[in-house]
Formats: C-alpha cells, sequence, structure tokens
C-alpha cells in the first residue's frame, strides 16, 4: 500500500515582496522630505495628496499584506493586493515621466503581478 504523497505548503514570494516593498516605501515617504526634490514625478504626487497621506496609504498596503500573511487571511490578502494593485497602476504612468530608470521597470511589473497574485490567493493555502 502506498503511502499518501506528502505536499508542502506554497510560500508567497510575491506578496511579501509587495509587503516590503511598501513598507520601505511608506517609511521613505514618512521620514524624509522627498517631495521637496524637484522632480516632476514628486511635485504630480504632492499636487494631489500630501507627503503623508502616501506614506500613510502605502503603510496600510503594508499592514494589510503582513497581517492577511500571518493570520492566513485570504480577504486580508486580497485586499492588500487590490489596494497595491490600485496604488501602483496609478504611479506607473507618473514614475514613466523620468523614463528610463531602474524604478521604471518596477513600476510596471509590480501592478501586473499584483493583480495575478490576487488570482494565486483564491486558489492556495499557506
Amino acid at each position: 500500500m502506498q503511502e499518501p504523497i506528502k505536499t508542502t505548503k506554497a510560500i508567497p514570494f510575491f506578496e511579501v515582496y509587495v509587503c516590503l516593498v511598501s513598507a520601505y516605501f511608506s517609511a521613505i515617504l514618512f521620514m524624509s522630505n522627498i517631495f521637496e526634490k524637484d522632480s516632476e514625478v514628486y511635485q504630480n504626487m504632492a499636487r494631489l495628496l500630501p507627503q503623508m497621506v502616501w506614506g500613510g496609504i502605502a503603510f496600510v498596503i503594508a499592514l494589510t499584506l503582513a497581517l492577511g500573511l500571518l493570520l492566513n487571511r485570504r480577504w486580508l490578502r486580497v485586499f492588500g493586493l487590490v489596494t497595491a494593485t490600485f496604488l501602483y497602476v496609478f504611479l506607473s504612468p507618473n514614475m514613466l515621466l523620468d523614463f528610463p530608470t531602474m524604478s521604471s521597470g518596477f513600476y510596471i511589473i509590480t501592478p501586473i503581478m499584483s493583480l495575478l497574485s490576487i488570482f494565486y490567493v483564491r486558489f492556495s493555502e499557506l
């Protein structure tokens, strides 16, 4: 008689990545005066919302994803990924103003992978 095959649970690398990047983004926005730089990207962001609000949005994304992963709550993970998708989709055209830069690729790939990760969350267990 054969023993059942043991399976390992998936590690959501991209969710962890978006969580860490969003935490870093929020820390930069909370602890520096980056919007005072003479950059068209930051000036456009400042026209819409104050720097601290952008930092708060990134912090909420990071916190939601971290709690969703730690508590294994799918709805928190999906909410964090949906919010991250919207944030980075919104920022991607703005970041392309300084194209090409190293961050241009990040702001194109991150919303696509966040969106794809939502489907992964629906069909995976931690």
